[in-house]
């Protein structure tokens, strides 16, 4: 037996009290329903078993002065009335406090009180607040909305005040005109007919509500007197002072079971701004002229005494057998508007309820009524949609996990089918989860960004990827969302997310993804594109002069060029500079290097003339696996060795004895296995050495170009320089570098190591101790490319 659903019916006048009847009429029968009102006869007659639960009236209770009056002790602004004293008042809160404490509803439908809604959240109870229409921005109201759990809006959104939160949207429900009549409209001459009204005299048509002792009749009087004219025709009650003259255009109908034909027959209705009443008068598309009743419904009447100019168009649309001769949505004429009475009167009987079907549950376990054939107001949102509101949160506050699967499922699939709002309405129950099952957030987030709810979705993604900040879908959906929001920089950062997230090694791609994965590479392009050109306009007027560090730095800023750092392959030394290239005025023993050029080169063309002396550069070793280097065993990458594991090579040393010479002007580190190291470096046309790292961060390689012809070039890091004949070229080898030979001549140059200048005489002991010891360890280390 699902748990009961209570209501909260407020008592001024009828509109409450009809709108709760309407609603839980329809309720499925096996859902127990309690109503707690200060007015239980204002259900007199109604045929749906319910449990009623008076309340004290505190309206005539404050007829009397409290006990204790605290004239310092204004309310505070999240309550709209709190005396101090007021025995009703603790009275009420008791009697709702121990109703719910033994029935603990599934769901309190607050029909209206801010402070209700306050006491069932401090009472742990789920409520549902009605909204009523209007400005409500003051701090009680706004209280009162966010205790609840979802609110409910009797009108279509398009009449929702501009200043109305985004938040107090997203938790609105809007159910569009809730009327309580069902007969049909008829067309302005049936309606006359069917009543016995003149077909040609102006009628206006007063309703004046169940609320208070009726509408003074002196007024009315005035108006009837102003326009003889006119027939006036009062449906409800009306209060009289005796002294009244009779007019015999005006008539008095009390009480009556046909007001949709009298709003028909009508060329005016003058009625209060009620919600209720405001639609039955909507749906009968007739001009209306709405006065106020206090200062809330003041605020309704800024968009309803224009009516119904400001009406959704649907309600204008309830086929040309309903319409007052063409003027259903003219602007009515301005009239003298009358004050309304106060007082209380008996309520008028309470017609038949009607029978309403209900259809096959959605949730499993819960019955929820069908749609039914006809529809209030001309528009779709009707009493249901209040029904599968209400019945689908007292629902989700007691889920169970077949439930919570059926409502995901049902979600999925109206995705799937491109039903959004369906999507949105299931998915939306389960945003505070199920027994083992999180809030799908990520489906929520989709349904709402499909409905341009993008609040919502940016909210629901955020929500979901705080537990799940690498799924990929979620990023291209929030980077996507952010792009269209105008927030570039946001939507760049989750594009660089999603892609970097893509690119990791044994990622799983849905082929769906690939196209999103695409733009977010195309966003990126024309947002770096953007940055720079914004750069290039803001720094116009720096020096081209700027160091070559400044250039990188902006470089790597603007995407054109790619951060390389140190990553030695055996052994990293710390604090030494980050740099690819040294230059060659920065060495005292490189000129008298390079001054030996020629000499050098003689001796190289005395080893080629002499023939084969170069061997491949990378070997196989006996007893070692290969190394996985395409260049193995290949003379294209050649060495002739002068110096190899820290000892002369003879007899090539004997034969370069100028090589010989001018390599001991340099610092090249002594170690012993391992240095020095020197060698003639062959590079035939065609060959490529493949990005590689070397093995220690401690030395500076060095290149003499001794054959340099075009088409040979080196890369370390970012930067590509090509070799030129005599000029040494000096760089880092733990940084990542390539070289080739694109030409059509052979590429020689004398190579060799030298310690890096910023190492101190005691560290450069300190290391060659280090590597000496490695080597004895495991042998010598031998460089694989």
């Amino acid at each position: 037996m699902p748990q009961p659903i209570t209501f909260y019916v407020g008592h001024q006048g009828r509109g409450h009290a009809n709108r709760a009847m309407a609603i839980i009429d329809a309720l499925p029968a096996g859902r127990a329903v309690t109503i707690l009102t200060a007015r239980p006869a204002l259900f007199d007659g109604f045929a749906r078993a319910v449990t009623l639960v008076p309340l004290p009236d505190e309206a005539a209770a404050s007829d009397s002065p409290p006990r204790r009056r605290s004239p310092r002790s204004p309310p505070p602004d999240i309550l709209h009335r709190a005396p101090i004293g007021d025995a009703a008042i603790r009275a009420t809160m008791r009697t709702i406090l121990d109703h719910l404490d033994m029935v603990d509803p599934a769901l309190f439908v607050v029909d209206v009180s801010a402070e209700i809604a306050l006491l069932a959240r401090i009472a742990s109870v789920p409520a549902i607040g009605i909204r009523m229409h209007g400005n409500r921005g003051d701090a009680a109201h706004l209280a009162g909305y966010r205790a609840c759990v979802g609110l409910l809006a009797p009108f279509d959104e398009a009449l929702e005040q501009p200043e109305t939160p985004d938040w107090i949207r997203a938790m609105t429900h809007y159910a569009g005109g809730l009327c309580t009549a069902q007969d049909r409209v008829p067309g302005k001459a049936e309606a006359r007919a069917m009543l016995g009204l003149s077909p040609d005299r102006e009628i206006v048509v007063v309703l004046t509500g169940g609320g208070g002792a009726g509408t003074p009749y002196a007024p009315l009087t005035m108006a009837a007197r102003a326009l003889p004219e006119t027939d006036w025709l009062v449906l409800g009650p009306v209060q009289r002072e005796g002294h009244e003259t009779d007019f015999g255009n005006l008539h008095l109908r009390g009480w009556v079971s046909t007001i949709t034909a009298h709003i028909a027959a009508a060329d005016v209705v003058v009625a209060s701004s009620g919600d209720t009443i405001v639609h039955e008068i909507a749906r009968a598309a007739a001009p209306m002229s709405a006065r106020p009743n206090g200062a809330i419904s003041t605020n309704r009447c800024a968009r309803a005494n224009v009516w119904p100019n400001s009406a959704p168009q649907s309600w204008c649309q309830a086929g040309p057998a309903h319409r007052p001769h063409g003027a259903a949505c003219s602007t009515p004429p301005r009239r003298s508007i009358p004050q309304r009475s106060q007082a209380s009167t008996p309520p008028p009987p309470r017609p038949a309820p009607r029978t309403i079907s209900t259809g096959s549950p959605p949730i499993s376990g819960h019955a929820e009524p069908a749609p039914p054939e006809w529809k209030i107001g001309g528009s779709d949102p009707d009493v249901f949609s209040c029904i599968r509101f209400i019945a689908r949160l007292a629902c989700v506050m007691h889920l169970t996990r077949p439930q919570a699967d059926s409502l995901a499922r049902e979600g999925m699939t109206a995705l799937r089918n491109g039903n959004a709002a369906v999507a949105y309405e299931r998915l939306s129950l389960l945003r505070d989860g199920a027994p083992g099952m999180p809030a799908p957030w990520f489906l929520i987030a989709q349904a709402a960004q499909a409905l341009g709810r993008d609040d919502e979705a940016d909210d629901a993604l955020v929500r979901f990827l705080a537990t799940e900040p690498r799924h990929l879908g979620a990023l291209l959906t929030m980077a996507a969302l952010k792009r269209r929001r105008g927030d570039d920089r946001a939507a760049e950062s989750f594009y660089r997310t999603a892609l970097s997230v893509a690119s990791q090694p044994g990622a799983t791609i849905a082929p769906a993804l690939v196209p999103l994965l695409r733009v977010g590479e195309t966003f990126l392009t024309e947002v770096a594109g953007r940055f720079s050109a914004h750069l290039d306009a803001a720094l116009k007027d720096m020096p081209r002069t700027a160091s070559p560090r400044i250039r990188h730095a902006l470089d790597l800023l603007l995407g054109r060029s790619e951060l390389y750092l140190q990553q030695p392959s055996m052994f990293y030394f710390p604090g030494l500079a980050q740099r690819a290239y040294f230059e060659r005025d920065e060495f005292a023993w490189v000129a008298p290097i390079e001054a030996a050029t020629g000499a050098i080169r003689a001796e190289l063309d005395a080893v080629l003339a002499a023939g084969p002396g170069f061997a491949p550069y990378v070997q196989t070793m006996a007893g070692r696996p290969p190394p996985a280097n395409p260049l193995l065993d290949d003379p294209g990458w050649g060495a002739f060795h002068l110096w190899r594991g820290g000892v002369p090579v003879e007899p090539n040393a004997t034969i370069c004895p100028n090589t010989m010479a001018a390599l001991s002007l340099a610092p090249i580190p002594v170690i012993p296995g391992r240095s020095p190291m020197a060698i003639f470096s062959r590079l035939t046309p065609g060959t490529h050495i493949r990005p590689h790292h070397g093995m220690l961060n401690t030395r500076l390689i060095c290149h003499l170009p001794l054959i340099a012809p075009d088409g040979c070039a080196l890369r370390v890091g970012s930067e590509t320089r090509p070799w030129r004949d005599g000029r040494m070229l000096i760089f880092d080898d733990s940084f990542e570098h390539e070289a080739w030979n694109r030409g059509t001549q052979t590429r020689i140059v004398l190579l060799f190591e030298v310690w890096r200048p910023e190492l101190t005489a005691t560290e450069r002991d300190a290391l060659t101790d280090i590597f000496a010891a490695i080597d004895r360890y495991q042998g010598p280390v031998v460089d694989t490319g």
